[in-house]
């Protein structure tokens, strides 16, 4: 009888240790990014990100602080700035590792502000927009230029990660980004620009962007 007893009892102790769950753990890590795009008014956007995700399994939150540059490529319109992006988060979830080996994806959103000169966004083909700009009659009614000061937003990406030594994994990702820009009304804006408080908000544009990440482990 007592044979007996000790066989159940490790008996259901093994099915209790198979069936348990395994508890995530938590990994922290270090992370960056560098990504390069382009957006809807071919506006080329770079993008340097830095900061740590804390992965519990496959799934982990994120922040980040970056900078994001923007150059005008077509002279009619397009954005032409440097911002700072104080505050970045999302969150990433990996199909097969907790280390993002493999396939993974990503969201989240941020808020930056623009700094220095110019940060401006010329606009063409929209006469609604510009209909109070003071722009000489010879010149096209449709075609004015407007400062911005903020941007808020969000994206959604999908990576895919190699490792790269014991601590260490390198990924390729795309990303899709929505922007939308404020106006400051009291900031003095260059001439022909329409008045900032008749400008519709937010102001937005799409952009799609590739590029590294890389995630340090301890």
């Amino acid at each position: 009888m007592r044979g007996t007893k000790i066989f159940l009892g490790v008996a259901i102790a093994g099915v209790v240790g198979v069936s348990a769950p395994r508890t995530a753990t938590a990994q922290p890590a270090i992370d960056a990014a560098v990504l390069t795009g382009v957006d809807q008014d071919t506006t080329a956007i770079g993008r340097l990100m830095a900061g740590g995700i804390w992965a519990l399994g496959r799934f982990a939150p994120e922040a980040h602080v970056g900078v994001d540059g923007f150059l005008r490529i077509d002279s009619a319109k397009g954005i032409a700035a440097r911002q700072f992006s104080l505050l970045n988060l999302g969150a990433r979830y990996a199909f097969t590792s907790d280390r993002f080996i493999g396939p993974y994806v990503s969201v989240g959103g941020g808020f930056g502000i623009f700094t220095g000169k110019p940060h401006e966004r010329k606009i063409n083909g929209d006469a609604n927009l510009c209909a109070s700009a003071r722009i000489p009659p010879e010149q096209p009614q449709d075609n004015c230029i407007y400062r911005i000061d903020k941007s808020v937003n969000a994206r959604v990406g999908f990576g895919y990660g190699f490792a790269s030594g014991k601590h260490t994994t390198v990924a390729a990702r795309i990303d899709v980004h929505y922007w939308a820009f404020s106006l400051n009304d009291f900031e003095d804006q260059p001439s022909g620009a329409p008045v900032p408080n008749m400008v519709s908000r937010p102001q937005s544009t799409w952009s799609i962007s590739v590029g590294l990440e890389f995630m340090r482990w301890p």
